[in-house]
């Protein structure tokens, strides 16, 4: 991306807005062959944003560069939309997550750490090492049809959470770790 790689183009995708294309629908998609040319096309996007980003002011920018590059018929419909969110680094769930993950996977760990709803101010942190994040690995194939965890991967990423959840509610009740 841009040149990019390692921890900045993991910054840059996780501190930044995008804007993904999840699919694209158009001309003649049934059995065998036909030249034509589309009279529309469908393509849905889903746009992850960051705190204090209107969504709004988003599909306007969006509709104003459709707009810009010739495309000013384009129908803009929102599916579904929540705000996102953000956990501090220094929060307590994220603390105790770094720690468990050491324990679990023998190893120090990065943590990306995500707002998981600013309604119900829920926190999130997620870890990953070197190798793999969470319970995948990169040949786990996410999101596609054949998607796949090792085990032992899955085993472990259940140990973490429970210990977390466990460590988590033990530091917040008796306010010691």
């Amino acid at each position: 991306m841009g040149g990019v790689r390692g921890l900045e183009l993991r910054g840059l995708l996780y501190l930044f807005s995008s804007l993904n294309v999840s699919g694209l629908y158009a001309g003649y998609t049934s059995r065998g062959a036909k030249t034509i040319a589309p009279s529309h096309a469908v393509v849905k996007v889903d746009i992850r944003s960051v705190p204090r980003q209107s969504l709004a002011k988003l599909l306007e920018k969006l509709k104003k560069y459709l707009e810009d590059k010739g495309f000013g018929d384009v129908e803009i419909r929102v599916l579904s939309s929540y705000p996102a969110g953000y956990t501090r680094p220094s929060e307590a769930v994220v603390q105790v997550s770094v720690t468990v993950a050491r324990e679990v996977y023998g190893k120090d760990t990065g943590t990306v750490v995500r707002g998981f709803t600013p309604h119900l101010c829920i926190h999130r942190a997620s870890t990953y090492t070197n190798d793999r994040s969470g319970v995948g690995y990169y040949g786990s194939r996410v999101h596609a049809p054949n998607k796949n965890v090792r085990i032992e991967y899955f085993a472990r990423g259940i140990e973490h959470v429970a210990l977390t959840f466990y460590q988590f509610a033990y530091t917040k009740r008796f306010g010691k770790e």
